[in-house]
């Protein structure tokens, strides 16, 4: 038996990664192996709480059914504020800053 990768060409994109990266970290799940085909129902199952939580800290509506890479795409696009964490060195956005948990604090 033959396992296969899913594609992984938009999620791959280096300049899209650090917002990728951010939604993870939003959904507890930094470390994760994600794919174009990866949904937000993957890490929250039957929480639909959790896509309210997730829309909330984005600043736009996120659904159960929508692609990462397509969260990813559209908090790179929202016009929201991001800011370069000192310790990381990771994109956040504006209001999230003062929550954000990295490895060198």
């Amino acid at each position: 038996m033959k396992i296969e990768k899913a594609k992984s060409d938009k999620i791959d994109d280096e300049k899209l990664w650090p917002y990728v990266h951010k939604v993870l970290e939003i959904l507890g799940h930094p470390e994760s192996l994600v794919t174009d085909e990866s949904k937000i129902f993957d890490f929250t199952f039957s929480e639909p709480e959790k896509a309210k939580e997730i829309s909330k800290k984005l600043g736009f509506e996120v659904k159960q059914s929508d692609y990462v890479v397509d969260v990813a795409e559209k908090l790179r696009f929202s016009g929201v504020p991001m800011i370069r964490c000192g310790g990381c060195g990771l994109n956040i956005p504006q209001a999230q800053i003062a929550f954000h948990k990295c490895n060198e604090e």
